[in-house]
């Protein structure tokens, strides 16, 4: 895989690496620089976008980028910290651990997603808040267990 396109993404900016020509580029998080970056790719017409899924951050650009038709998936950054750990080489940066060099950190096939409307991308940001809620809740009710008030 020689068209790749590797992006880290945190609240405010992100990175992109376009593997073919090794460039790198770094935008403030905001929706034209989004929409402009979508189009960049269109143009650039890779073979697949990895960014991380960084708890929720990873959703606007990622539903741009399929929306525009652009084979993209979000990845698990842990898992590809495992691939690091497995032998694999991975580059790390200020982000953590980007997908820059994508067919070195991800040697499998990922699944591309498409396009989701705006009802079922809010049922999947609200089905993901409860279940962390959920999470939060039994996790302080584990807590209260072991209080002692003398």
């Amino acid at each position: 895989m020689k068209n790749c396109i590797g992006i880290d993404i945190s609240k405010r900016t992100f990175d992109v690496h376009l593997l073919t020509g090794s460039s790198d580029h770094h935008f403030d998080y905001t929706p034209e620089n989004i929409r402009k970056t979508a189009e960049l790719f269109l143009t650039a017409k890779p073979e697949l976008i990895v960014t991380e899924a960084t708890g929720g951050y990873e959703i606007p650009l990622a539903e741009e980028l399929y929306a525009a038709g652009l084979p993209a998936a979000a990845v698990n950054p842990a898992r590809i910290r495992n691939f690091a750990k497995a032998g694999q080489t991975a580059k790390t940066d200020k982000g953590g651990g980007c997908p820059h060099h994508c067919p070195r950190v991800w040697p499998m096939e990922l699944p591309v997603r498409k396009a989701h409307d705006d009802i079922s991308s809010e049922i999947r940001i609200l089905v993901v808040r409860k279940r962390r809620l959920t999470d939060m809740r039994t996790a302080e009710k584990n807590r209260t267990e072991h209080i002692r008030l003398h």
